[in-house]
């Protein structure tokens, strides 16, 4: 791959990283956009009002590289410390970096120059889950840059039903500034705010995207971000989330986009496991209820007949519910050889435990 000279490209790249108690992954992430091969960029460390060292070492790297920047503000949500990245950021490009996430040492250099050699103004870095304690080092060498274009229809169909580029998720996001012009994170809602924001930005946007194929992004999952959280709470967050999703899809093309069967589909599943595994009465109840409403409201006929189905014959009778699943395994199983997936687990977990 050719690398990028110094004089090539000299535009700046405003990285944004909100900080919330991130001490235990925060100076491995600083390291990570300290080694990228571009050298055009100023990062901006905006604590949410942490109280761990957090803000002690981002004042240390502060002192140490002046193209880091350090602002602390009180307590008030990821959307505020981003938005305040966007208000201060310098950048002709804004880039998103979770504390706990790190970036290849090629990633902006690659990203932008695919967007200036395809006159972009969005990129996505494809990302994998890693474990807690993920090095850079560990990082399969680089290879010949691989990418995908989209026109702009092509972008907004793929967001409504996206399984593989993980457009909903605003890290590893390489951004023109005139895509997020006026643009601001939701600082009012818990969740969703990112893909919120990317809607928005997707929605106005006509010029080509690419998505940077191969991992250039590694997001660590560990019990404390908000991706190994759970709780009946978050799960509440999760649903109001995804209606305001719907809805803004639906306003902006006429369809509530793939937002309506996710919003279907995890409620119909937390209910169960609510219900089954957990066995939670008052928890089982809410989803219950939530559920009924969804599947009489005028979003519920963009719902494929199957989800509709399975989800009204699990509340009229679940006994009938779970054989009729079982015998469409079976027929399954009969008619292409493949097990049912829950079995498969089930199988998997119990050859763990024994050896």
């Amino acid at each position: 791959m050719n690398v990028l000279q110094a004089d090539d490209i000299k535009s700046l790249i405003t990285i944004i990283v909100p900080i919330y108690n991130g001490e235990l992954f925060l100076s491995a992430c600083i390291e990570s956009v300290r080694r990228q091969s571009y050298p055009h960029w100023e990062l901006l460390l905006i604590d949410d009002g942490s109280s761990d060292r957090s803000a002690e070492i981002c004042e240390r790297y502060a002192a140490l590289d002046p193209r880091v920047l350090f602002l602390r503000l009180p307590h008030g949500g990821v959307s505020i410390a981003r938005n305040a990245g966007l208000t201060r950021g310098n950048g002709d490009y804004f880039f998103f970096l979770d504390c706990d996430d790190l970036i290849h040492p090629l990633a902006l250099e690659t990203g932008l120059r695919l967007m200036q050699t395809h006159s972009c103004a969005f990129a996505g870095l494809m990302f994998a889950n890693v474990k807690d304690d993920f090095q850079l080092s560990d990082c399969p060498a680089p290879v010949a840059p691989e990418c995908r274009l989209f026109s702009p229809v092509e972008l907004r169909n793929l967001f409504g039903n996206d399984r593989i580029y993980h457009l909903w998720a605003i890290g590893g996001k390489l951004l023109a500034r005139s895509a997020v012009e006026n643009l601001f994170f939701p600082e009012t809602i818990a969740s969703g705010e990112d893909t919120l924001f990317l809607l928005n930005v997707i929605a106005r946007n006509e010029t080509p995207s690419v998505i940077l194929t191969g991992i250039w992004y590694f997001r660590r999952l560990h019990q404390n971000n908000a991706s190994s959280l759970q709780t009946h709470e978050l799960k509440k967050h999760h649903i109001e989330a995804y209606l305001r999703l719907r809805a803004r899809h639906f306003e902006l093309y006429g369809v509530p986009g793939y937002w309506e069967l996710l919003c279907v589909s995890n409620v119909f599943n937390w209910y169960v496991a609510a219900k089954e595994i957990s066995g939670s009465s008052q928890q089982a109840e809410e989803l219950r209820q939530r559920l009924l409403k969804l599947l009489s409201d005028d979003y519920a006929r963009f719902l494929p007949l199957k989800r509709r189905c399975t989800a009204r014959i699990y509340l009229f009778n679940p006994t009938l519910y779970r054989f009729l699943k079982k015998l469409y395994w079976r027929l399954s199983k009969l008619l292409t050889g493949k097990d049912d997936p829950a079995l498969v687990y089930q199988k998997h977990r119990i050859l763990t435990v024994k050896t």
